[in-house]
């Protein structure tokens, strides 16, 4: 069986002064006079970076859904708004919950 793991292709690219790139973006389209991309070796700054973004996206697209659900049911009675609040808090907590889950699966892989 370590004849499989010690002949295995798969080599480690890093270079040896490899620094992880700043959070948000590993590419820039517009023109500067740097690098315009990066990479990522490690996998926890993949872990890492992969779990940022599924964060921001899932808390963008349930924020959205969020506020559809307060616009259409909101205004109906002064009532409404009382439970509203433990909605967006649903929310909130099922995106954070879909997010780590997904970043972590899909940064993992």
């Amino acid at each position: 069986m370590s004849n499989i793991i010690t002949k295995s292709p798969i080599v480690n690219p890093e270079p040896p002064d490899y620094i992880p790139p700043r959070f948000p973006s590993l590419y820039w389209p517009f023109p500067l006079a740097g690098t315009q991309s990066s990479f990522l070796f490690r996998p926890p700054d993949i872990w890492k970076f992969t779990l940022y973004w599924t964060l921001i996206f899932y808390g963008a697209i349930h924020l959205t859904a969020c506020g559809f659900a307060v616009v259409l049911v909101g205004g109906k009675t002064r009532q409404n708004y009382k439970w509203l609040a433990g909605v967006v808090l649903l929310y909130a907590i099922v995106s954070g919950v879909e997010g780590v889950v997904s970043g972590s699966v899909v940064g993992g892989l």
